[in-house]
């Protein structure tokens, strides 16, 4: 039927009215069955005051249980499910209205994850910003370190070039004070021989 006929036809309009009078009334009836299941629990619990020993107190939580349970049971088998009419007009509404509802819930789980989405893609540009800081520091660390290095491969270098510089201006020091030695000895040898 389109929405063109539903204007003409009055019925139509009534079916819906119907439906949503049905409606309210099943909720009203929903709200009084709940406010008389509370009663009966606040009555139930007034009974059972008395002190307990734990185990028999776990038995008195029990029974209260299954006869708040057999109460609203019964309460719920007394009532006459009320039957909706279920002409298209009717069942049209209603998936409408069904659509709608998971339309808004899936609309408010999209945002949800979007912003979690928006959340973690700032946590990420964070921490590649760190890591890219981290990264420049290691670099700079090895740069560093690879100065520091030749720095000391220069030193000991240099360090060992000037011992050994010592150590051979020390041979040439020993070694002219053995050549004036043998050359005093061999003066005095000869000398010595000559005069013999």
């Amino acid at each position: 039927m389109s929405v063109n006929q539903q204007d003409l036809d009055p019925d139509s309009t009534t079916e819906v009215e119907d439906v949503t009078d049905a409606e309210e009334e099943l909720i009203k009836e929903c709200e009084e069955l709940w406010k008389d299941m509370e009663e009966c629990q606040n009555k139930l619990s007034l009974v059972g005051t008395e002190t307990l020993t734990e185990s028999n107190a776990q038995l008195s939580l029990l029974i209260m249980q299954m006869k708040c349970l057999t109460a609203e049971l019964s309460q719920w088998q007394k009532e006459t499910p009320k039957i909706i009419p279920l002409n298209e007009e009717v069942l049209l509404t209603l998936g409408k209205e069904e659509f709608q509802k998971l339309r808004h819930d899936l609309e408010l789980v999209l945002s949800t994850i979007q912003s979690k989405n928006e959340k973690l893609k700032e946590d990420l540009e964070r921490e590649q910003q760190w890591l890219k800081e981290q990264q420049q520091l290691l670099e700079s660390l090895n740069v560093l370190h690879k100065e520091l290095k030749q720095q000391v491969v220069t030193v000991s270098e240099s360090r060992i070039f000037n011992e050994l510089k010592t150590k051979m201006h020390d041979i040439k020091e020993y070694k002219e004070k053995l050549l004036i030695t043998l050359e005093k000895r061999s003066r005095i040898h000869c000398t010595a021989d000559n005069t013999a």
